[in-house]
């Protein structure tokens, strides 16, 4: 491409490829089997840390080779927003025991929204059914600096007219790191949609944008049962 916006930019060295592949798949170890713990264990979420930082012992790192090998590396935003769930279900217990009514709120529905749209578009694109040729502009400058523009934006919005949830601001904070990391470091691929996308993050912006619909249609449709 002759345009300086989608030039081709260096890619990223091996070593910190190798720092991304081991930190995401650490962090996804760390928090599915935090997870998949009972919730009644009271240190859950460091069992599921310590087992994420065990994976990568002597011995124990085909576990994270054969993911790599299957799945890649998680986009830089996933490892983010897995860092983010860690660091507040490390904390929760704290949380909890000063203000047992708090709630932790999640991530809003239209950034989600927006995840599995950019999903598909990029899968269309990658079929060659669009027309356009989208996923290279990610090893140019141009897909960096639309997403740090739209995320100073964001943080404009909110500071002159319209404040962001909790959950909002912890989005675009993430989205920001990510695409950060993505400018110094060129991981995990080189190209700029890889940072804030994989197809694991994908399914999960399906999952969690089907889940308030799901609740309204059982509200709506589903009667509950007469005693």
């Amino acid at each position: 491409m002759d345009n300086p916006l989608f030039s081709d930019l260096a890619l990223p060295t091996l070593a910190w490829q190798a720092v991304f592949r081991q930190l995401g798949w650490s962090l996804a170890l760390a928090v599915v089997l935090a997870l998949m713990m009972p919730k009644r264990w009271a240190r859950r979420w460091w069992w599921g840390l310590g087992l994420g930082v065990a994976s990568n012992l002597p011995g124990l790192t085909e576990v994270i080779s054969a993911l790599a090998l299957s799945f890649q590396t998680p986009s830089l935003l996933s490892q983010t927003l897995l860092l983010t769930v860690l660091w507040r279900g490390l904390r929760a217990r704290a949380s909890l025991a000063n203000a047992p009514e708090l709630t932790p709120p999640r991530a809003p529905n239209g950034a989600w929204a927006i995840t599995a749209l950019l999903g598909w578009v990029l899968l269309l694109d990658t079929l060659g059914w669009g027309g356009t040729f989208i996923y290279p502009w990610g090893f140019g400058p141009a897909v960096p600096v639309a997403v740090l523009l739209g995320c100073a934006a964001a943080g404009a919005w909110a500071a002159w007219w319209r404040p962001l949830s909790v959950g909002q601001a912890r989005w675009w904070w993430c989205l920001a790191a990510a695409m950060g990391l993505f400018v110094l470091t060129r991981a995990p691929s080189g190209n700029a949609w890889d940072a804030i996308s994989d197809p694991w993050l994908w399914l999960i912006a399906h999952a969690m944008c089907a889940a308030p619909l799901w609740r309204i249609a059982r509200t709506r449709f589903i009667r509950p049962r007469s005693p």
